[in-house]
Order: structure tokens, then sequence, then C-alpha cells
């Protein structure tokens, strides 16, 4: 059965508040370079390479730190995802739940899948469904359902570096294997590397925008074209270590600095950092703000939409748009629709 795709490309004019300055969020002592981030409706939290978790209100003010032996060693964070008031975190430790209502690590793991309590570098939330990667499969299920589990064992065994659902598809990230994609319907794989078109076989990130994913790599920026499933340089020798997308713009950090890319032009531009910080780590584009890890902090600023803070919502059948409410005087919203054929 053939399935489509709806990609609604947008532009705006009229007048719209220019973003806030740039706020800076100490990180605490011993915290290392952030390595992932999650943002839910009340909270927000930092993982790290290395002093695992910090956990602040929507004000931006810690409200604890999270450190436990069980995290690991080293306490290296790999993913954070919220699902309602738990976060759910993988570290070098294993997959742990932090409960919200209690403000405990649910040490027991009764709740995890057995084939998930340890390996897992990446993860996404889709609806109420957690999917999550190791290097020998990918998995989903459903933390509030018993008996939801599916799993996939992958082709090849490498770290997964990023994971990304787009209908029935999924799209694993490797260290040094390419992109891996699944047809979850069929159970098949596809791999895609270097003699595909990719920059390189490492992917840093993954950002699904329409009918594009973008794959970030350290020797430059491509785009998967999701109809033909064919890859495209789109910027050639840029390092691109983190990536987020923001209703259609995509933002990178590299070792030049942040940048703003507008998905319908592919055009870049840099985006200017408090105190001219370079990037140092994860990046996170989502709940109306725009946040970006540099030395010894994370850079906060609003990231203003007439879409609100949900924005696009992705769902198995594309995207879906909610406004939040009647469109301002002076503002005008065209949408050119674009319909690509799902192989």
């Amino acid at each position: 059965m053939i399935r489509h795709l709806i990609a609604f490309a947008l532009a705006v004019s009229g007048l719209q508040a220019d973003p806030d300055p740039w706020k800076r969020v100490p990180l605490p002592e011993g915290m290392g370079m952030v390595s992932c981030m999650a943002v839910n409706q009340n909270n927000v939290a930092f993982g790290s390479v290395s002093g695992g978790v910090e956990l602040l209100d929507r004000a931006m003010t810690t409200k604890s730190v999270l450190r436990d032996p069980a995290l690991g060693k080293s306490g290296r964070i790999h993913a954070l995802v919220w699902v309602a008031d738990d976060l759910w975190i993988a570290s070098e430790g294993g997959l742990f739940r932090w409960e919200g209502t209690t403000g405990q690590l649910e040490k027991s793991r009764k709740d995890v899948p057995v084939s998930l309590r340890s390996g897992v570098t990446a993860m996404s939330i889709v609806g109420s469904a957690l999917w999550c990667a190791t290097s020998k499969s990918v998995a989903t299920f459903d933390p509030s359902r018993k008996e939801s589990v599916r799993e996939w064992k992958t082709p090849i065994q490498d770290e997964p570096t990023a994971l990304l659902r787009v209908g029935g598809r999924i799209l694993v990230g490797t260290n040094t294997k390419g992109l891996l994609v699944l047809d979850s319907a069929s159970g098949s794989w596809i791999r895609l590397g270097r003699s595909d078109g990719l920059s390189s076989d490492q992917i840093t990130g993954l950002e699904w925008v329409g009918a594009e994913v973008y794959v970030a790599t350290p020797e430059g920026l491509d785009v998967l074209d999701l109809s033909t499933q064919k890859v495209n340089s789109m910027i050639a020798s840029v390092s691109a270590s983190w990536t987020a997308q923001s209703n259609g713009t995509l933002f990178v950090a590299t070792v030049d600095g942040l940048l703003k890319i507008d998905a319908t032009t592919h055009v870049p531009s840099t985006l200017a950092l408090l105190g001219n910080s370079r990037p140092e780590g994860a990046v996170l584009a989502k709940g109306g703000r725009l946040m970006v890890s540099v030395a010894g902090a994370v850079l906060v600023r609003d990231q203003p939409s007439i879409f609100g803070e949900d924005g696009f919502r992705l769902v198995p059948e594309g995207f879906t748009l909610a406004l939040p409410g009647r469109i301002p005087s002076g503002v005008q919203v065209q949408a050119f629709l674009r319909i690509p054929e799902w192989p």
C-alpha cells in the first residue's frame, strides 16, 4: 500500500517580536559537557558526558542534580526523554526511569524491557510510545502498558547515535556504519553510507522536515529525500555535531558556530551567541525555546512562533498543525501543499 506524507512549507509575513536576548544558565559544578536535553510542559533536563542529570523548572532554576552510581562509573548520559512527568534516562549504566511524582530513580527497572536494560544510546518519543536503539536492535514500548514491546534486530552491530521515526520507517544513525532505515511493516532494512552519497559513515544527528530528513555528519550536512531514498549533499565540509529543528528551521552546532538553515531554501546563516560563545554540546529547539550548550553553561532564548509551543506535531501520517488561537492582526499565513509519494 502506498502511503503519503503531507509536508507544509509555511511562509509567514507580518510583525513578529524579535527573539529575546540570550540568557546564560550556568551548569552545576562538576557537570561536564551537555550531551543531551529534554523538555516537557513543566520541566527541563540536561544530561552530561560526566556528571549525571540536572533537573530545572521552566524558569531555568535548578531543582536538583541527579548523580547516582547506577548511572555508570562515568555518569555519562546518552539520551533523555520525558514521558508525561517521568524522565527516561539512557546512561552508561543502563536505561532508567526517574519518577516525577516521587523524585526518585526507579532502580528495580521492572517497567523496563529486559532487552533494553543496557546498551540504549539513542531514544525518541512518538505519542506515548518510547523508541530505543541499541547496537543490536531497535525497540518500542508504551511505559503505561505491559506487553507492548516490539523489537527489530539490526542487520549490523554498531553504536546508535540518533533515532528518528517517520511514518512506518525508523531511521538509525550509527557511529561508523552510516544510516540504517527500517520498514517496520515488512521488517526489512536498508543501509546508506558513503557509497550512497553520505558525507561520512558517522552520523551525528537526524532531523525530519516534511519530505526530507537532514543527516548531520562530521564531514558535511546531507539531505535524504524520503520519496526517492536518495542522499544529496546540502553543505559540504561542515563539521556538524548536534542538530535541532523548530517548525522547519534547522539549527546545527559546528566547530565554526551555530548554523541556522531555512528548510525551504537550504540557505545557512550563522546565529550569534552570547559573548561570541561557540556551541559545545547538545542543541534543542522545543517548547518555544532554543537552547544551546556552550562551555560551562547553556544559552537559552525564546524562539517565537505564531504556532505556539507545540508548532508542528509529528504523527504517523505526517504533520499536524495546531494554531494556539486566532491569527494575530497583520500576520498572514500561506501554506503550500506538497505530497511526495511514499515508496
